[in-house]
This record gives structure tokens, C-alpha cells and sequence, in this order.
């Protein structure tokens, strides 16, 4: 049985993306965009419902995002991983290998909180992964990696 389709989180007018609910989110294009400015910038909806429901059950602190949507190029540049969930997907969830276009989505983001150290905001989420659907917990030095990965639950330490 194929995988089921993971939707792209739609765009307003603004540049916000807006919630599975249709709302707008706190969060931008620019802000998710690959920062090697090859436009990469589709991110799974499942995604921004996930930065929104961390941003308000961590009491409504902006949450800047540090790394989302990475091409080829960026992720190597970088040192992420040959699967990484920063890379551009297509609608069934494989790795897009043409990244760089606008119809391929990410399932990760790497934020901060404003205010909350990097090791609060990790215990916090390893505490309430289930109720918040986070999937991926990337702990590191002074952000922490999120995502909507398909599988189980993984923690790491980076």
C-alpha cells in the first residue's frame, strides 16, 4: 500500500502559512525558506500545526526558526544527514531530488525559543511528545530539531 499523501501547508497572501484549521500561523515562508536563496520553501502542513502547537503550549514565546527547508547543496554544506527531514519531499513523502522548486515540502525545522534555553525547551518536548505529535527530538547545543517524520518516535543527541 502506497504512503498516504502528506499535504503542503498552504500560503496567504502575507507569506504566512496557515494552519490545517486555515488560520494564520506565526510563522513565514522567509522563515522556512533554504537560507542558500534557491528558493526552497514548501513545508508539510503537519509541520506548521507542530511549531504552532509548541509555540502555544510553551506559554505563546516566539519560536524562530534557525533551519527548515534545506536543498542538496545546503544539507551537505551543512553536515546534515543523506535522509534528513530538512530535505525537500514530494506529496508522498519521498526526498525530492529536483529541491530548489516550490512543490516539495519539509517535515523539519530547527528553532529556538525566545527566552527558554535550548535544554528547557527539550525536556519540555520529550515530556509531551505524544500530546504535541512531535516525532523527531534532536537535542544540540543551543536549538533544538523538530519533526513529523514517518515511524516511530526517535530521540537523539547531537
Amino acid at each position: 500500500m502506497p504512503p498516504t499523501p502528506r499535504p503542503f501547508a498552504l500560503i496567504d497572501d502575507r507569506g504566512r502559512y496557515l494552519t490545517s484549521g486555515g488560520q494564520p500561523s506565526h510563522f513565514t515562508t522567509p522563515e522556512l525558506t533554504c537560507r542558500c536563496d534557491c528558493g526552497a520553501f514548501q513545508a508539510d502542513q503537519r509541520l506548521i500545526d507542530l511549531l504552532e502547537r509548541i509555540r502555544a503550549a510553551l506559554g505563546g514565546n516566539p519560536v524562530h526558526v534557525v533551519s527548515g527547508v534545506r536543498c542538496w547543496a545546503r544539507n551537505l554544506e551543512v553536515g546534515g544527514v543523506k535522509r534528513s527531514q530538512h530535505l525537500p519531499r514530494t506529496s508522498e513523502g519521498e526526498i525530492d531530488r529536483e529541491s530548489g522548486t516550490s512543490a516539495a515540502g519539509t517535515r523539519a525545522a530547527d528553532l529556538v525559543l525566545k527566552g527558554m534555553p535550548a535544554f528547557r525547551v527539550q525536556a519540555y518536548l520529550k515530556d509531551h511528545a505524544a500530546e504535541l505529535q512531535v516525532i523527531g527530538i534532536g537535542q544540540y547545543d543551543g536549538f533544538t530539531h523538530v519533526d513529523v517524520r514517518e515511524g516511530p518516535p526517535t530521540i537523539w543527541r547531537g
